[in-house]
């Protein structure tokens, strides 16, 4: 975000942060779940859970 502003202003937050929306929608797509209210546990495997703990 910070970086948006810093090279755009407003336009560049704005910009920021529709990018960051659109990541969000990929990786639920990925996940198989059309909102973030539905990402629970069972989206994680024990591959990927010990990566991020």
């Amino acid at each position: 975000m910070a970086y948006g502003v810093g090279a755009g202003g407003r336009t560049g937050a704005e910009r920021a942060v529709e990018i960051l929306k659109l990541e969000l929608v990929r990786a639920l797509g990925q996940l198989g779940t059309p909102s973030i209210a539905q990402v629970g546990a069972e989206n994680l495997t024990d591959r990927t859970l010990h990566r991020h703990l």
